[in-house]
């Protein structure tokens, strides 16, 4: 869709590159630019980041650059979704080439030779072992191509071959014409493990051939109720800044809810009205940032373009102020849920429920403390688990402290902890026998 997207406005915008670059870089980098710093932000709430530090220096610029695709440790260093707009990003640079390879050879030629690259990457991709740290240099290469621009280059040109067609009111082969097919396909290599890494171009493909397809009908199919069209419209203007924020915002909103109404509380009907709640706030976030930044920019764009004042480029006072109310109500939410809080809650739970000073122990208190940090770390941590069964222990309630413990072993093994394991295996055995676990008295000096 990108690739359709990106043909159809540079055709009907008049093929000027400066203002396909102007109007792309305006479009795409200002918003993504808050999100990258709302994003930084969150993470710093949430794990105290060092801003002097190397690797942290490395991932902010990478980021600014737009070239955290290209190595394992920055590709989802700071928002898992960020890896797309760098490869975006790279691919309008890469734009100009592909209409040159097509001034010369043709669509047709210059689609057999990108889909040979991108399937020629994905294969290695899928042949070789590209675990970075434990790859050769070949799997390493292999990696890097894989995420760069190269691995994607047919997916996204054939959108642009179908908005080329369109344009020029030209028929389209058939292979071209069946998204069921390719949907098929897609669906398949899903389930056919040596074939799974083929299936971004299937589904690419499924999509390019179903808005072929639709394309094609009169348009007389193809009218809609208005409150429906007008509802795809503004969830395309929105899109953009959905997609930029929603992966940090998500978390945060879950757990805030979560945390507000317990496990035992939410029977499926529950849970999916919450769900449905936390996506209406996330979209209600991402509407607000969309008039915030994306106008703006999109208008600065446009005025740069055609050299005029354009209308007005910043937004209403009242809209920034509910933007600032939202953003700073996520990152309190954050900072109440970060990992900091969590282990301080933690490292209070244990001592209340393990002192070797009986005055100093509370079960009852070491619960809710424990209790707190593990839904702060959605019951994810072993170590937490281990601390809520210590302090279940303390305050008596053993069957609920062997099921803690049981959890925290399996844990500590899935994430490989071996010391850790064996650990809450020797606590398993206390209060298997209804005893607490107490730490022994320093020596005296």
């Amino acid at each position: 869709m990108s690739g359709f997207c990106i043909h159809l406005a540079f055709h009907q915008q008049g093929k000027t590159w400066g203002q396909f670059f102007i109007r792309r870089f305006f479009r795409i980098y200002p918003p993504y630019l808050a999100a990258l710093a709302f994003c930084v932000v969150v993470i710093y709430v949430n794990s105290g980041i060092d801003f002097h530090s190397v690797e942290v220096q490395r991932q902010i610029w990478a980021h600014l650059c737009l070239i955290h695709n290209v190595h394992p440790v920055t590709f989802e260093g700071i928002n898992g979704s960020f890896w797309s707009l760098a490869v975006e990003a790279q691919l309008y640079l890469l734009y100009s080439a592909l209409l040159a390879c097509i001034a010369k050879i043709g669509w047709r030629k210059t689609l057999v030779i990108l889909a040979v690259c991108e399937g020629a990457i994905r294969a290695a991709n899928g042949l070789t072992d590209t675990t970075w740290a434990e790859s050769s240099n070949w799997g390493r290469v292999v990696w890097v191509l894989g995420a760069s621009p190269l691995g994607f280059w047919f997916s996204w040109a054939v959108g642009a071959f179908v908005a080329d067609a369109f344009l020029k009111s030209e028929p389209l082969p058939r292979w071209m014409r069946l998204p069921g097919l390719w949907l098929c396909l897609g669906v398949g290599s899903y389930f056919f493990k040596p074939l799974s890494t083929f299936l971004f171009p299937m589904f690419a493909l499924a999509t390019a051939a179903t808005t072929a397809r639709l394309l094609a009908r009169p348009e007389a199919q193809t009218v809609e109720p208005g409150f429906v069209l007008r509802c795809l419209k503004n969830i395309g203007l929105w899109s953009y800044s959905l997609y930029l924020i929603h992966d940090p915002l998500l978390r945060n909103y879950w757990l805030a809810i979560t945390w507000a109404t317990p496990e035992q509380s939410r029977p499926g009907p529950v849970l999916f009205f919450l769900m449905l709640l936390t996506l209406l706030l996330v979209i209600a976030f991402a509407i607000l940032f969309y008039k915030v930044f994306e106008l703006p920019a999109i208008a600065l764009g446009k005025r740069i373009v055609s050299g005029s004042s354009g209308k007005r480029i910043i937004p209403p006072v009242a809209l920034a102020a509910i933007f600032v109310l939202f953003a700073l109500g996520s990152l309190f939410i954050s900072a109440r849920f970060s990992m900091r809080v969590a282990a301080a809650n933690n490292n209070h739970a244990w001592a209340l429920a393990t002192s070797p000073e009986p005055a100093r122990r509370d079960g009852g208190l070491a619960v809710r403390f424990a209790e707190d940090a593990c839904r702060q770390t959605r019951f994810e941590n072993p170590l937490m688990v281990g601390t809520l069964a210590a302090a279940y222990a303390e305050a008596g309630r053993f069957e609920e402290a062997i099921s803690a413990a049981e959890k925290a072993c399996a844990l500590a093994s899935q994430s490989g902890d071996q010391g850790l394991v064996e650990r809450n295996q020797q606590l398993l055995g206390l209060y298997r026998k209804h005893q607490a676990y107490h730490e022994a008295l320093p020596p005296s000096h």
